[in-house]
């Protein structure tokens, strides 16, 4: 096995050299330190007069990096002897930054998808408020469609658009959050319960950010004279029933 290891560096040296007759010697030099790794990789012991890290990168001309084999120029100091260093890319989890970006993807996410499905809340709306009428799913969108027009399918679609992106956001940027907290409060090994505890703290301030929402939706959706949307759906619904609508 030690024979055969020897013979794949020589191998490699060689081609290197053949594709390279002209190097300079200081490439040369960097091109055996760089193949001497190679060598000792294969006979799993340290490679013998191997070039130090910081040796080889100014013969090579590399840049010097850091433990996790990002380039030194990549960091930056942050002033506190504890803290040592930070990475200048990439995002740090559990920062306002890493919320603000959960938040957002969680308002996109669930904002989309629930306003692509407009026209089928719609009818289950009304299928709920006057079952008798809008009695099967066909038959419901073809008299929404014959009585208020093809538009009618897609009333209420800003209370979906921004109230569910409202509760996908608090849901998700909400829940990193509280899963950090009651990390920190918690401790212990069961990831399990204060993954539970977080995603229903989450969710119960998601609803209660949805609500208003929903509940300007529903009128407009199932009555056609209330308000035309949101802008005029709110002051409405608050002149007539107050907050508490």
């Amino acid at each position: 096995m030690h024979y055969i290891a020897r013979g794949l560096f020589v191998i490699r040296v060689l081609r290197g050299f053949r594709s390279l007759p002209r190097r300079h010697g200081r490439d040369v030099a960097c091109f055996l330190s760089r193949n001497r790794g190679f060598e000792g990789a294969q006979l799993g012991s340290p490679p013998q007069h191997r070039f130090l890290d910081g040796d080889r990168g100014r013969l090579c001309g590399e840049t010097p990096r850091g433990k996790e084999g990002r380039r030194e120029s990549e960091m930056v100091d942050t002033g506190n002897a504890g803290e040592g260093k930070e990475w200048r890319k990439g995002l740090r989890v559990f920062s306002p930054e890493y919320y603000a970006v959960c938040a957002i993807g969680g308002m996109l996410s669930a904002g989309t998808t629930h306003l692509a499905i407009t026209p089928l809340d719609v009818l289950k709306v009304n299928m709920q408020v006057n079952p008798i009428k809008y009695n099967s799913m066909f038959s419901g969108l073809h008299i929404l469609v014959k009585e208020h027009g093809p538009a009618s399918l897609w009333r209420g679609w800003a209370g979906k658009l921004f109230g569910y992106g409202a509760q996908g956001g608090c849901r998700f940027g909400l829940y990193e959050y509280f899963k950090k907290v009651y990390s920190d409060a918690l401790g212990g090994p069961n990831r399990s319960t204060i993954y539970f505890v977080s995603s229903a703290s989450a969710q119960v301030i998601a609803d209660v950010a949805l609500c208003p929402f929903e509940a300007v939706k529903v009128r407009v959706q199932t009555q056609a004279h209330f308000a035309r949307g949101m802008v005029d759906g709110f002051p409405k619904l608050y002149a007539s029933e107050g907050l508490s609508g």
